[in-house]
């Protein structure tokens, strides 16, 4: 699948080419996975809700509990870089700002002028 897209719609600040390279080797393991289960989905602009929840309850879910913490954050980016940031309300992938935390790494370009 094409994720040019979402390459292109993600900023790093600050990142190592080792942790880009990991994020998009999981977000492309998740676009492949997605495509393998839903073969109509064959770029990253079709993927819709439905698709998410469906990583997000089989996928995700078999995995040990940091990997899958890796993997929210990869999706949480990826549904950003797409432009559907609603959609991580309704699947409750929000951070809670009460909890604190480093600030993100990873965001989100928000020109669709790209220099």
């Amino acid at each position: 699948m094409n994720i040019k897209k979402l390459e292109k719609n993600s900023v790093f600040r600050n990142v190592s080419d080792i942790t880009k390279n990991k994020h998009m080797q999981r977000v492309n393991i998740i676009v492949n996975t997605i495509e393998g289960r839903f073969p109509d989905v064959d770029m990253a602009e079709k993927i819709k809700f439905k698709h998410c929840k469906w990583v997000l309850d089989n996928f995700i879910d078999e995995k040990s509990k940091y990997t899958k913490d890796d993997y929210i954050r990869s999706l949480r980016a990826m549904i950003n870089a797409l432009g559907k940031s609603h959609w991580c309300d309704m699947l409750n992938l929000n951070l809670d700002p009460s909890k604190g935390g480093r600030p993100r790494k990873i965001g989100v370009r928000s020109s669709k002028r790209i220099f």
